[in-house]
């Protein structure tokens, strides 16, 4: 092999024209003149302890222009940098050193590969083309394009970038790494995938990542059977999705059944890879609906939620402030509503619902030959595929009926039991009081 310094070669020994030209071969031995013409010319890399070696060397003049190209087994030193490739270009017009084929560059942050790499002495920036391939530890990025500035660690890439870490793997159009420790961001057509969250994905125009993953416009997400949608999203430690800005949650429960929501934030938390509880936050609304039967539904609405699931089902429901709960099922529709509403399920399906303080409950059959409202604190409800089957309440209760017989009644304790959306049984208990209607008579 040849080894030379970058500036060592003396094929020429004609004296330059231009700012040399004043050197008088008379004063300054023709030897000298060359290796000093050569060395200001290729760019003073002896500096820096630059070094470049090759099998080959060859260098080429034409008029004020060096030209001088290294091949097989091409070795480079720049500062911390070391590069390798299969041939090189540098002339004396530039700063840059142009390296191809079987590119390898290495300094104390990266290890890239790449077909073509541009290197600028003076400011520490490669640029690398074709096939880029990015190691450090554990992470690699792949790309088109990738520009590196060694002294300050800005690092940006274009064009199918790819990065991914373990389980986590993240595409983009762009990707740039700030000077910042720990900071960097990508855009256009970001998607994100976590393996190990039973697939966690997310797609978006950009993200900002440091010690968690910012989504940024048009975000979706994908986890399992759920599915959402954002302005903005926010992943911590893999673990906890919180989407903001018109969030929006949907998912198949079944084969007939589908559960989705709306509010402005909605966390999610992952447990084993899959969503284990949902907190929803301002003007939430959350509808369980048939797709056979469009006019069997549940939907409730309130300022804040909380949904719990076991594997996946949902297990549990609790809304506050301004909580409203409508059942409709077979024509036959009601309502509870109240501060604090928690509420039991059955196969997806509403089972249990109990109002904290004070409450209410308003149904209606579905030929509209009955409406009951009742007032009261504690109201349970209990639901059989979502129709309403019992109401009680443990006190201050009152009922009022409208129908073919209509009944005031009040009292501690409130009992009423339904069939087909028709109310069956009554009871009332402690300080009852009551006005029945009978033809015009009043009892």
């Amino acid at each position: 092999m040849v080894q030379k310094r970058a500036s060592d070669s003396r094929q020429n020994r004609t004296c330059p024209r231009g700012p040399f030209a004043r050197w008088s071969p008379a004063s300054i031995p023709l030897d000298s003149l060359a290796f000093l013409l050569i060395t200001l010319l290729i760019g003073g890399l002896s500096a820096y302890g630059d070094e470049v070696s090759a099998d080959r060397s060859k260098t080429h003049r034409q008029g004020d222009l060096t030209r001088r190209t290294y091949a097989g087994d091409v070795k480079a030193a720049f500062r911390s940098n070391i590069i390798q490739a299969d041939s090189a270009v540098a002339t004396s017009s530039s700063d840059q050193y142009r390296f191809y084929q079987n590119v390898r560059f290495a300094d104390e942050r990266y290890t890239v590969r790449a077909n073509h790499l541009v290197y600028y002495t003076a400011s520490g920036v490669a640029r690398l083309f074709g096939d880029v391939t990015l190691s450090d530890g554990d992470r690699r990025l792949t790309a088109d394009r990738v520009s590196y500035e060694s002294i300050s660690g800005r690092l940006s890439a274009r064009g199918d970038v790819s990065a991914a870490r373990g389980d986590l793997k993240l595409t983009a159009d762009r990707w740039y790494k700030q000077a910042t420790p720990g900071v960097s961001s990508a855009g256009g057509s970001v998607h994100y995938v976590q393996v190990s969250a039973d697939t966690l994905e997310v797609m978006a125009d950009s993200t900002v990542v440091d010690d968690r993953y910012r989504f940024l416009s048009s975000v979706e997400v994908r986890q399992g059977a759920w599915s959402g949608s954002a302005d903005q999203a926010i992943i911590t430690d893999g673990e906890r999705i919180l989407m903001t800005d018109q969030a929006t949650l949907r998912r198949d429960l079944d084969s007939t059944r589908t559960v989705s929501s709306s509010a402005q934030s909605i966390l999610l938390t992952l447990a084993e890879t899959v969503v284990s509880e949902a907190v929803m936050s301002d003007s939430v609304l959350v509808v369980f609906a048939s797709r056979a039967d469009t006019t069997s539904r549940s939907t409730i609405a309130a300022d804040s939620s909380y949904l719990a699931f076991e594997e996946t089902t949902v297990s549990a429901l609790e809304a506050y402030g301004a909580a409203e709960i409508s059942v409709a099922t077979g024509g036959s529709s009601s309502v509870v509503g109240g501060s604090t509403v928690q509420v039991t399920f059955s196969d997806d399906h509403p089972e249990h619902v109990l109002i904290n303080g004070e409450g209410t409950l308003h149904h209606q059959a579905g030929d509209g030959s009955l409406t009951v409202t009742i007032t009261g604190t504690g109201i349970r409800v209990t639901l059989t595929d979502d129709a309403l089957r019992s109401v009680t309440a443990d006190s201050n209760a009152v009922c009022e009926i409208e129908g073919e017989h209509p009944t005031r009644l009040s009292g501690d304790r409130l009992r009423l039991e339904f069939e087909d959306g028709k109310m069956r049984l009554s009871e009332v208990e402690g300080k009852v009081k009551g006005r029945y209607w009978f033809e015009d008579e009043t009892r």
